[in-house]
C-alpha cells in the first residue's frame, strides 16, 4: 500500500533537509514517545548504512522493526527501509526547491505485507487510506512547524 503526503516548507532546501537528516533528534523523539531505539552501526555522521532496532507498543502489542538508511542524497532524498515480522516498509522523503526560501517536501510510505494476517490488516487500512494520509499530512505539518519551517 502506497501512502503519500506533501507540504511546502518555508525555508531553503539545505536547512529543511538538515532538519530531516537530524537522526539523533528523531531517536530522542521516539524515546520520549516510549519506544526503545538502539543503533546498530558505528557511523559518526549521517549516511548510508545507518541502522536502528526499535521496539514500541502499537495497538496493545509490542512491535519490533529494523530500519536501515539506504539512500542519503543531500539535499534531495532520504530513503529508509524497514522490516518487521509482518511488514516490509520503504519510506522515501524527497526535497525540491520550489522558490527561493521555499522547499516542497514529499513523503511516500510503501508498506508491503509479508504474511496473510498482514495482508488482511492492510486491506482494511486501504479503506481508510484518505484518513491515514490526512494524519500523515498533519504529522508532516507538525514536524515542519516544530522546526520553524511552517506557520
Amino acid at each position: 500500500m502506497l501512502l503519500e503526503t506533501r507540504d511546502i516548507a518555508e525555508g531553503p532546501i539545505d536547512k529543511v533537509f538538515a532538519a530531516f537528516a537530524d537522526f539523533d533528534a528523531h531517536e530522542r523523539e521516539a524515546l520520549k514517545a516510549g519506544a526503545e531505539v538502539v543503533r546498530g552501526d558505528t557511523l559518526a555522521a549521517p549516511g548510508v548504512g545507518m541502522i536502528w532496532h526499535a521496539r514500541f507498543m502499537f495497538r496493545g502489542k509490542m512491535r519490533k522493526v529494523d530500519l536501515e538508511l539506504v539512500e542519503f542524497f543531500a539535499p534531495g532524498r532520504i530513503v529508509v527501509t524497514g522490516q518487521s515480522v509482518n511488514l516490509d516498509i520503504v519510506s522515501r522523503t524527497e526535497f525540491a526547491a520550489v522558490a527561493p526560501g521555499r522547499t516542497q517536501v514529499t513523503v511516500r510510505l510503501d508498506v508491503t505485507p509479508r504474511t496473510l494476517a498482514a495482508r488482511v490488516v492492510l486491506q482494511s487500512a486501504r479503506l481508510a487510506r484518505g484518513r491515514i494520509q490526512r494524519r500523515m499530512g498533519k504529522r508532516l505539518r507538525k514536524f515542519l512547524r516544530s522546526r520553524g519551517f511552517a506557520r
